[in-house]
Order: C-alpha cells, then structure tokens, then sequence
C-alpha cells in the first residue's frame, strides 16, 4: 500500500505540474489563472460533501476489521453517492449562474474575452461535480485498502487528463473551454473505473444497495467533525488564493498558482503514509489494542518526521 501511494501520488503531482508550461503557452498566463482559480473554487466546494469521504475511509476499514456488515457499507455508500449526486447538481447550476459576475466583477482579466471566462467556468462546475463523486469513491477504496487498484486508476486518469488537454490546446483551437470539457470527460471515465473497482470489493448481499437515512445518521457526528477539520485547514492553506485571485491581475495570479503547485510536492513526503496507515488504525481502534496502537502510530510518527524534514 505504501509503495502504491507514493508511486500513485507521485506520479499524479507529475502529470498536474509536467503540462503546465504547455498550457501556458499556448492558452495564454491569464487562462492558466481561470485554472488556478477554479481548483480553489473546487477546494471550498468539495467540503460540500460533509466530511462524508473520511467517513467512508474510516466505515469501510470498519467493515475490513468485521466491526461493519457488508449490507450496511453498501447502504451507506448509496447514500453519500445519492447525496452527493444532488449537491454536484447544485453546484453545477450555482457556478453556471455565477460565472457571469465572477468573469466581470471579481477576476482582472486584460486579454481573455469575458465569454470565454464565462464559458470555461461554466464547464468547470461539471467537472467539480465529477471530483465529488471520485473523491466518496476513492475514499472508499482506500479504507478497503484496494490501494494499489485506486492508485493505478488515478494515475491512468491523471495522464489521460493532462496529457490528453497538452495535445488538445496544441493542436486545436478550442481554447480555455475545450480543456475544461476534456478534463470533465477524464473525470467521467475515472467515476465509472472506480465505481466498477468499488463494486466489485463490496458485493450484492441478496439486495440491492438502497439510500438509508439511519446509515447516514450513523456516521454523522464523525463527518461533522471532519468537515470543521476541513474548512479550518481550508482557510489555512486557500485563503491566500481566494483574496489574490480579486487582487492580482490574472497573468500574475496564474504564476503565483503555478508556483502554489510545485509548492504543493512537499506534502508527498506525508501524504502517502497517513492514507496508508489510516485504515490500519481505525482496524487496531475497534480491536481494543491500545497498546498496538501507540507503537503503531509513534512508529510511523518517526517516519513521517524524517521525510518532512
């Protein structure tokens, strides 16, 4: 698992920063900035899910350690996929009306026209809709600990997305809006991949998988603690963006979302290890070993340590 996370998010770091310096030559630094700029519009919106995704990570590391039954994971999986599948709705009508005011009253284009602004983050409220469902899904795998098949799928959908958008701005002329549109069709293809790998880890119990607001309820207090973890961190690592993106012309503001991406490799010294070891707490926390647990987390505690520094 470990060795899977470092190769899968690494090679997902590579693909996000390796096509940047095509994207900007051929769409321009201020269409660069409309990118930047709707990946933090799409780090505030993804809190919409609830704290659903680390719910799912831990209920299905539950499930693995015999402490959940099979119906009742697939239950609530349906749920948060019902769930989130009306709110990607509204997201998609909400960016979709407010792209107009956005492209006129927030951001300080100079070059790009406002219709292609307001076209390109029209699309982009599909694709963050897309990201919702891959995030429960991909949360899901990991607490199952069907590690290295999620990675393998993110990293086949982070070349396809970014290769596949390098050759379409270098060999078409669809602009800023036909990168959006490829990159909403690669996350399309990557729902439907782990969808399937989900599937198939959690099988048919005699029933079908069914919405149940008592498996919803079950997790709730979980998942509200996690989303005041995230908004908190949100403000922390995003607020700097968000007021930048209103100051700074937009060829300034999408060399400074540049830089925030390469910035962003420091975290794949941690990141990898706490997706790994997370289910194995969560395992060693219902199995009542107390004593496991404080070796198992002072241990990767040390290693965690050391890579960062």
């Amino acid at each position: 698992n470990l060795v899977s996370n470092y190769a899968g998010r690494g090679w997902e770091a590579l693909m996000s920063v390796a096509f940047i310096p095509l994207y900007i030559r051929y769409l321009g630094p201020e269409a660069y900035g409309i990118i930047g700029l709707l990946a933090v519009i799409q780090s505030f919106m993804l809190i919409l899910d609830f704290g659903m995704t680390p719910a799912l990570t831990r209920e299905a590391a539950r499930y693995r350690s015999g402490e959940r039954n099979l119906a009742f994971l697939r239950d609530l999986v349906r749920s948060v996929e019902l769930a989130v599948g009306g709110l990607g709705a509204l997201i998609v009508l909400a960016l979709a009306l407010a792209a107009p005011a956005i492209a006129t009253q927030w951001i300080r284009a100079q070059e790009l026209p406002i219709n292609t602004i307001t076209t390109a983050l029209t699309i982009g409220g599909g694709l963050i809709a897309m990201r919702f469902f891959e995030s429960i899904f991909r949360g899901t795998l990991f607490g199952l600990e069907r590690q290295a098949l999620c990675n393998g799928i993110g990293a086949a959908s982070a070349t396809i997305r970014g290769g596949g958008a390098a050759l379409l701005v270098a060999l078409t002329d669809w602009g800023l809006p036909g990168f959006f549109a490829w990159q909403a069709a690669a996350s399309l293809l990557t729902v439907v991949a782990m969808r399937g790998a989900v599937a198939l880890a959690l099988p048919a119990v005699g029933r079908p998988a069914r919405f149940s607001p008592a498996a919803l309820r079950s997790v709730g207090r979980f998942a509200l603690g996690m989303l005041a973890i995230s908004i908190l961190a949100l403000i922390a690592t995003q607020l700097d963006k968000v007021l930048l993106s209103r100051l700074l012309p937009l060829d300034e503001f999408g060399t400074y979302m540049f830089a925030a991406n390469v910035a962003l490799a420091l975290e794949l010294a941690s990141a990898p290890i706490m997706t790994t070891v997370y289910p194995r707490v969560v395992d060693l926390m219902a199995r009542g070993d107390s004593q496991g647990l404080a070796k198992f987390f002072h241990r990767w505690a040390r290693v965690v340590t050391l890579l960062t520094a």
